[in-house]
């Protein structure tokens, strides 16, 4: 199969038979257990049979805050949470429960205290430039301080 093409580049992800077995890219609704059609994070790693996933991109078109939390809620908090990287697309103002100052502080505090780590921000200028609107996206990228992975521990072996 060949891979898609986007304006941007390909989307193959591996160009090597070397690493291609340990590089998935899969899409999946993952979503709060308020929405119809729930499935945690948990139930979609179990069903691959993975306990660990690299990086995490999530774009949840404003479900983010409660995705997050609830995956965090997932876990206990003797356990570091099952990803060693999140990548996540905020959508500015499409969360009903995320008005606030007070309420981003809350959700921003619950993930800290969850081993996440801001290490990454921007404002999407697409709305300002294209539209000559307000920015209506922003990117964050958080590293996972907690457990043992290839982002906070040196020891671990070099793949290839």
């Amino acid at each position: 199969m060949a891979p898609s093409k986007w304006p941007w580049g390909e989307t193959e992800v591996v160009a090597t038979d070397l690493l291609r077995s340990r590089v998935h890219f899969n899409e999946f609704a993952v979503s709060d257990v308020t929405a119809k059609h729930y499935r945690s994070l948990e139930s979609v790693m179990r069903g691959f049979g993975h306990e660990w996933i690299d990086v995490l991109k999530v774009d949840l078109k404003g479900s983010e805050f409660a995705t997050l939390l609830a995956i965090i809620a997932d876990h206990t908090h003797e356990l570091p949470l099952p990803f060693g990287q999140l990548i996540l697309t905020v959508n500015i103002g499409a969360s009903e429960d995320l008005k606030t100052v007070a309420q981003f502080s809350e959700w921003f505090t619950r993930l800290e205290c969850a081993g996440l780590r801001p290490y990454y921000f921007e404002v999407s200028m697409m709305d300002v430039n294209n539209r000559r609107g307000e920015p209506g996206v922003a990117y964050w990228s958080f590293m996972n301080i907690r457990g043992t992975h290839a982002l906070v521990d040196d020891s671990l072996p070099e793949y290839p």
